[in-house]
């Protein structure tokens, strides 16, 4: 990609592309090859903007440029890969895998490269869900035998891809501590970063030789 173009020469390019593959009207006998070959390049085009908005942060109108790259050439295991980073970034890890999975169906001897990428990355996702899991099991295990989390009006719950999360168990008037916890981590504010130790939060006097 180059890195000097911006999101909306992106955009414009994968527009006129799009504009050919569905105005044009082929007469030759060479039609369906020369428009598999445009929807190819207007692939290609979609992954250039998927780049130009990852980098940007963009990260829902990456999943946009992903899914319009699979539309327009269903075969590259590259695009549900690129696919898969978008909805992992935005923690959507079933559907993620889903899409990696697809992704290793798909490759073959042709694009080793990239089958082992989806792997990877497949198997680190795996991974992730395993530990999450047990993880899940050990929360609620300790919740269970803490009885001063059950003096609050809330409840933890794992909801899907949300992922883990704190919910009403009834109404809440106002001004109602929903809950009290120890700090878990405290860190010097920017007025003091060069002054104070961030581990003990002493101020330090530096003398310049």
């Amino acid at each position: 990609m180059n890195g000097s173009y911006t999101g909306s020469q992106y955009l414009t390019q994968r527009y006129l592309f799009n504009v050919v593959i569905s105005t044009s009207e082929f007469n030759s006998p060479s039609a369906a090859e020369d428009k598999a070959e445009i929807k190819k390049m207007a692939a290609s085009d979609a992954l250039n903007l998927w780049s130009c908005y990852f980098i940007l942060n963009c990260i829902p109108e990456t999943v946009t440029a992903a899914e319009k790259a699979i539309t327009h050439n269903e075969s590259d295991p590259e695009h549900y890969f690129r696919l898969a980073i978008s909805l992992q970034t935005l923690c959507m890890f079933d559907q993620s895998i889903a899409r990696l999975q697809q992704g290793i169906r798909i490759a073959n001897s042709q694009n080793l490269e990239v089958r082992d990428q989806i792997k990877k990355q497949l198997d680190y996702l795996l991974h992730h869900q395993r530990q999450n899991a047990l993880n899940r099991v050990y929360t609620r295990e300790r919740l269970a035998n803490d009885p001063t989390f059950s003096a609050f009006p809330i409840s933890l719950a794992w909801e899907g891809d949300k992922g883990r999360t704190i919910v009403a168990t009834k109404d809440i008037p106002k001004g109602t501590v929903v809950m009290r916890v120890a700090p878990f981590n405290i860190t010097p504010n920017d007025d003091t970063m060069l002054s104070h130790c961030s581990s003990c939060l002493r101020n330090i006097k530096f003398k310049l030789k």
